[in-house]
């Protein structure tokens, strides 16, 4: 899945799954696994709704073997809070990333991997709530602590840089969510390449902060490389694909283009558009 290659990852996860199931039965550690995996190629595209059977199906399968107060039971705990806080369920999410961080810190200590994982959570419910403040706490000692962990060239470290960026794009700082997002792209770039649906992401972010600073000539520039990117992997009717084209609208209305900018408004047509399923 880190190559990016996401449809050839949920075929094997699928198959991983019917194989460990005729193996071991339907309540085995493996098959919790291939259900983590196959929710996590899920979150990846965006299909919330789709991940979050997969992860309730996979904590109660780990709930049964380890119980409710081992590590592993609040890693997946924070796996499922993620997918409840993309769907706006957030009074449950809350509720198991506060057990989740109570058993890692009581296990590994307040700097950890484990633990940064679920500050990452802990991250998108304060920004949730509006609470930049404790949300830019977060992803600070996040980024730090997988820098230690990882090195700074791990992708972990660009996707927690992604997160305080848009706490500075939530407070309305676009210089420098920019330079955070800069860095981003660079770093997913060296880490999954490219054309990687982490990259696309991050350019149409950038794109989008670049445009609240009215530069449309280089927002363009960077959401039309995000679209194309994203437009291939996601479905049409995913945010960050409808996202991007309203962007993208937007700046060839500023830039005096309106054909193009009427090209963007226009919903895509379906056989325009590969959806990775």
């Amino acid at each position: 899945m880190h190559l990016g290659n996401y449809e050839k990852a949920d075929a094997l996860n699928r198959l991983a799954l019917q194989i460990d199931r005729s193996i071991y039965g339907e309540y085995h550690l493996h098959v919790s696994d291939d259900l983590g995996n196959l929710a996590q190629t899920q979150q990846t595209r965006d299909n919330y709704t789709q991940a979050e059977p997969l992860e309730r199906e996979a904590l109660a399968i780990v709930v049964k073997w380890y119980g409710p107060d081992h590590p592993e039971t609040a890693r997946m705990m924070t796996g499922l809070a993620s997918t409840l806080l993309q769907e706006k369920k957030v009074g449950e999410a809350k509720d198991l990333l506060q057990r989740a961080l109570s058993i890692q810190e009581r296990v590994y200590g307040p700097q950890h991997p484990r633990v940064a994982y679920v500050l990452n959570s802990m991250g998108l419910a304060a920004m949730d709530e509006k609470s930049f403040a404790e949300a830019e706490h977060d992803y600070f000692m996040v980024a730090n602590t997988y820098r230690q962990a990882y090195g700074d060239k791990d992708y972990r470290v660009a996707v927690a840089l992604g997160n305080l960026a848009s706490v500075y794009q939530a407070e309305k700082r676009y210089p420098q969510a920019v330079q955070v997002l800069q860095d981003v792209v660079q770093r997913f770039v060296r880490a999954m390449g490219a054309t990687d649906m982490q990259t696309g992401m991050a350019q149409v972010r950038l794109g989008r902060n670049l445009l609240f600073e009215h530069k449309y000539a280089q927002a363009e520039v960077r959401s039309r490389t995000g679209y194309n990117i994203l437009v291939k992997q996601m479905s049409p009717d995913s945010p960050w694909v409808k996202g991007a084209r309203h962007d993208l609208a937007v700046d060839y209305a500023a830039l005096g283009q309106p054909q193009e900018a009427g090209q963007f408004r226009a919903e895509p047509a379906a056989t325009t558009v590969r959806a990775s399923r």
